[in-house]
């Protein structure tokens, strides 16, 4: 290695819940430091720049990882040429895709593949990974995360059936035990707010009523209160959950823990049978007795059976928002259905959407938006066809080059195996075998940045008339109506302000927003 020349490694660490089962040698610390260790060893990679992408809490068996794919992202760019692993498993555990990345992508990269424990090396080991080994330990790996999938899914059912919680999340009104973590205590400021629940709903009131009560009195959401006491919690929507609504209430009101059972398999699209779901009694302290629970549910389902049939027919209309707080607005089951801002329902916000808007004024206001923007899509394929035209000469010729390319760089690589084999064969000194070795290898990499860069050339000729959405503007353009399959395609969300003030949103929107 020549001294002006120096690696960009990139050390890749991964571990997931099912590394547990090999104890603290696969943790995040002992593989960084395996790897560092190895590196410094190394007199050829020891003054390299090093970048570390760590996946936390991730199974092998996909390369859908987020650090995995940044670092296939800098690996592309050209950023790295050097890429160092404990293992292969660590890499992935999926055969097919293990043995893609090591015989095609890497190589063609220009990229030096290592996995420590393996004793593998693609620069030490090229041409080997034709034989036996490797394969088989990619398939080796996919098999025992297939096997380990097994016995975990069915370590968790053991557990459950014993009534342990085996949750991230902890119910409102709970937290996790400080001397055992798989059973529930009692937390007494929420559980307090629970039994409350219970006891109004029980009296009378309606779930409305009770998170409007609460809202005025300023009690804390249940994930307020979990952020709060820095319990482990998740929400997708953080800004909805700044106010109680009827719908928190009604999920509390339903939980069968709240009596201390542990219920599994509840959850989830549609009634599942009996024998799917798992009930273990006096798993936990109640916070509501069995009477008061069963008490609400019954009050539940008369409530079902007096309510008045829906009027409201099916609208086109979907993801309509809130300019001020950003909810989802609700329908009305009026006779003309209209939309509002249901957080104005609960609690006074003087930003969010304070009026009723009829669904057929949104219907208007945004076929007359994706008319226009239908008006734009094609314009800009009338000129994107046009450029394509002009393209298509220059992207033969380019190909043409790839091709010649190719070529160049195979000879390439034969004359450095020739080199080899003449050194070995003691036909040529060591000095100038070196020397012809590093212009080799020069001429290789500048072949193969020429190759990439001729790739991107012929990647930029974009035929965005071939799009589904430039196929259908011309014919979506003459329809008299919106309609849902129009208003799905094309439309992401529409934010209503005030009646005179309303956006939308479209997909692909930056997409047409400038004619390159």
């Amino acid at each position: 290695m020549r001294g002006e020349e120096r690696h960009t490694i990139a050390i890749y660490v991964r571990i997931s819940s099912e590394d547990d089962n090999d104890g603290e040698s696969n943790s995040i610390k002992n593989q960084r430091d395996l790897l560092y260790e190895y590196i410094n060893n190394s007199p050829e990679l020891s003054a390299s720049q090093v970048l570390e992408f760590v996946d936390d809490g991730y199974t092998g068996t996909s390369f859908d990882r987020p650090r995995m794919n940044d670092l296939l992202a800098v690996a592309k760019e050209g950023i790295i040429n050097c890429i160092i692993v404990k293992d292969l498993s660590r890499m992935g555990r999926n055969y097919l895709d293990m043995g893609k990345y090591l015989e095609q992508i890497f190589p063609f990269l220009g990229i030096r593949f290592i996995a420590v424990n393996d004793n593998y090396d693609s620069k030490r080991n090229a041409g080997s990974l034709g034989s036996i080994e490797i394969p088989f330990k990619n398939l080796i790996n996919e098999l025992y995360s297939k096997d380990l999938s097994k016995k975990t899914t069915a370590a968790i059912r053991t557990l459950m059936e014993q009534g342990k919680y085996i949750g991230a999340f902890v119910p409102y009104g709970y937290c996790k035990n400080k001397d055992n973590k798989q059973q529930l205590a009692i937390d007494i400021e929420a559980a307090t707010v629970v039994e409350r629940i219970f006891k109004m709903y029980i009296d009378g009131a309606s779930v409305t009523d009770i998170a409007k009560q609460f809202n005025k009195e300023g009690i804390l959401t249940p994930a307020q209160h979990k952020k709060k006491n820095e319990i482990n919690w998740y929400t997708p929507t953080n800004k909805r959950k700044l106010f109680w609504r009827n719908n928190m209430v009604s999920i509390i009101l339903k939980d069968e823990r709240y009596t201390g059972k542990m219920v599994y398999g509840k959850k989830g699209n549609g009634d599942r049978p009996k024998k799917e779901i798992i009930t273990v009694k006096n798993t936990h302290e109640a916070i509501v007795s069995q009477e008061d629970y069963t008490k609400a549910q019954e009050l539940i389902e008369r409530k079902k059976l007096v309510r008045a049939p829906s009027t409201r027919k099916e609208h086109v209309l979907s993801n309509i928002r809130c300019g001020g707080c950003g909810d989802t607005l609700q329908r009305s089951s009026s006779r003309s259905t209209k939309f509002y801002c249901v957080r104005r329902r609960f609690t006074e916000s003087n930003n969010c959407f304070s009026q009723r808007i009829l669904v057929e004024t949104i219907e208007i206001v945004v076929f007359e938006s994706i008319k226009k923007h239908l008006e734009v899509i094609i314009s800009v394929s009338e000129i994107n066809e046009e450029k394509t035209r002009l393209k298509t000469n220059e992207r033969e010729i380019v190909l043409a080059e790839i091709k010649t390319i190719n070529q160049k760089l195979a000879k390439a690589k034969l004359k450095k195996i020739s080199l080899y084999e003449q050194y070995k064969g003691g036909n040529v000194e060591r000095q100038k075998y070196l020397k012809r070795v590093i212009e080799c290898e020069d001429d290789i990499s500048a072949t193969s940045a020429l190759m990439l860069d001729l790739e991107k050339r012929v990647q930029s000729v974009e035929r965005i008339k071939d799009s589904e959405q430039v196929k259908n503007a011309a014919k979506y353009l003459a329809l008299p109506k919106l309609t849902k399959k129009i208003y799905n395609e094309f439309v992401e969300a529409v934010y209503v302000y005030h009646k005179d003030k309303i956006e939308v949103f479209f997909k692909c929107q930056d997409e047409y927003a400038k004619i390159e």
